[in-house]
């Protein structure tokens, strides 16, 4: 979290806008917090007490390494910047950044009004919901679900018939 926060707000001093707030918020299942950073910085915040999907739908875009708030994010119709390995660091679909340097580009391309591609967006969401995704809940295990899991284990479903051909 140190140097994520450290990188952050790095990488917006060049875009010199006094009104701009970055907002924080730890990972609600990890054990330690950042006290130390609370205060650090006049333009940092940290929101852990407001709902994640609250903070998105407020936000310009949304900074994460790969977790799955850049996908709820997406999902809002909100920019994403990735800093990390995340399964959805598609082209036209997010920015990435590997240094302080890419992310300060990323911010900038933001506030020049960079925006990702919509078509990509409903495609990439129709692939999970269609072809990634098993249908159905594990703890209410209709026929489809289990049928689901079947196939994917057997290699028959859609997603693993393309993965074979892949390889």
């Amino acid at each position: 979290m140190e140097m994520l926060y450290d990188e952050v707000i790095k990488s917006t001093k060049p875009l010199n806008d006094p009104s701009l707030k970055i907002v924080f918020k730890e990972h609600p299942t990890w054990h330690k917090h950042y006290n130390h950073l609370y205060d650090k910085n006049d333009n940092a915040v940290f929101a852990n007490g407001n709902l994640t999907s609250e903070l998105i739908e407020h936000s310009k875009a949304v900074i994460t390494i790969n977790s799955t708030v850049g996908l709820e994010a997406l999902l809002l119709n909100k920019k994403v910047i990735t800093l990390g390995e995340a399964c959805y660091n598609i082209e036209d679909l997010v920015l990435h950044a590997s240094n302080s340097n890419e992310l300060t580009s990323c911010l900038k391309k933001i506030n020049e009004g960079w925006t990702f591609n919509q078509t990509l967006r409903d495609k990439f969401f129709t692939y999970l919901k269609y072809i990634y995704c098993i249908p159905g809940n594990r703890s209410k295990a209709e026929e489809e679900h289990v049928l689901a899991i079947k196939n994917r284990l057997n290699g028959s479903d859609t997603f693993s018939l393309t993965r074979n051909k892949e390889s």
